[in-house]
């Protein structure tokens, strides 16, 4: 599991109000609800050297087999508590993952969109602050006590195999309540092969009881898998159990998009002066990505900025800054020069003292 290197910020919950969209039961709130839309307009590029990197353990293997659970709105993947987060100001450690995915014939199914467009499916990993919660329902109530890693998923020519450890088993847990073991094996490898670039915001939880106490990494670059391990996610699941004579299908598990309420989402590159990233394995085929624009280091001055990119405010402050930097140098070299010419006036007249008492007492030498 990578170790992410960044400063949480601070917040408050604020308490949601339900609605039920397609499966899932979800709910709307003001405050910082998740998923909001991605968009170059509200993004803002950070220069804070915050990164992910591979782990020098074994943590991403796991000690033991992974459990597999249909819980009637999605499925998911216990996590051992070996695989952490760090960098952030406590250590986080994994929970669970699991998944959002659409229906057959429909474009969306990820929970996040980016610059508008939607993705097949979405994986997500949960992790919470293990140094401060005994476990994740303590850390639920409590604020930014969570981390979640986000990795958008889209269809490509070549089946995934890192995903075929949990797609092969879907056949075992298809209907609510059941459950299956899984081999360990490299969760690491279910994430995109750059993962130096990512969105980052403060939003909550996507699932009752949408707690705002989530910091959110969504990675920019996405994952592939083929048109068949999807229609394992689509076409076999059962969000009913067994005993059921009528059984739902488990699809459209995601949360539509949510206001963004005035907040920033920061990505850890900048957007418009870099290309965006392709998909994570050379195999698959490139996507046409859209072009970037200057409008995003427009709304971004203090942090990424470019031509015509500061307020007056600060336009005003760099003046007076490098009108007070200009005079410190000055007078700085100003003081330097005064010492030198009173040191070298001092010199002269202890030159001119010397050679006066020199020729006295020569004088008085040459006296009867």
């Amino acid at each position: 599991m990578p170790w992410l290197q960044i400063m949480v910020p601070t917040g408050h919950i604020k308490a949601p109000t339900a609605r039920r969209t397609g499966q899932m039961t979800t709910r709307t709130a003001g405050g910082r609800p998740s998923p909001p839309l991605i968009s170059r307009p509200s993004l803002c590029s950070t220069t804070r050297p915050c990164r992910l990197s591979s782990p020098r353990d074994t943590g991403a293997l796991g000690n033991g087999a992974f459990t597999l659970l249909n819980n009637g709105h999605t499925v998911e993947m216990s996590l051992p508590p070996s695989m952490f987060l760090r960098g952030l100001p406590q250590t986080y450690a994994a929970v669970q993952l699991h998944f959002h995915w659409g229906s057959r014939g429909q474009a969306g199914g990820s929970e996040h969109q980016v610059n508008g467009e939607a993705f097949p499916a979405e994986l997500h990993i949960v992790h919470y602050n293990s140094e401060s919660y005994a476990n994740i329902s303590e850390a639920k109530q409590r604020a930014d006590s969570l981390a979640v890693l986000g990795i958008l998923i889209e269809v490509g020519d070549v089946a995934n195999p890192a995903y075929d450890n949990i797609f092969d088993r879907l056949k075992n847990i298809q209907y609510a309540g059941q459950k299956v073991s899984i081999p360990p094996f490299n969760v690491h490898e279910l994430l995109p092969g750059q993962l130096g670039h990512y969105f980052r915001y403060n939003g909550s939880l996507t699932t009752p009881p949408c707690s705002q106490n989530v910091l959110w990494t969504v990675f920019h670059q996405r994952v592939r898998i083929s048109a068949s391990q999807l229609e394992r996610l689509q076409g076999g699941l059962y969000s009913t159990k067994a005993a059921n004579s009528l059984p739902v299908p488990l699809v459209d598990n995601y949360r539509a998009p949510q206001p963004l309420n005035q907040r920033v989402v920061f990505s850890s590159f900048p957007v418009g002066r870099h290309s965006l990233i392709k998909t994570s394995a050379a195999t698959y085929p490139p996507r046409p990505q859209p072009n970037c624009s200057n409008q995003f280091m427009e709304r971004c001055p203090k942090l990424y900025p470019g031509p015509s990119a500061y307020s007056a405010g600060e336009i005003v402050a760099i003046v007076f800054g490098t009108l007070f930097g200009c005079l410190s140098i000055f007078l700085t070299i100003h003081f330097v020069v005064k010492r030198i010419q009173t040191k070298r006036i001092r010199e002269q007249k202890d030159v001119v003292f010397k050679s006066s008492s020199s020729r006295a007492v020569s004088g008085d030498s040459h006296r009867p």
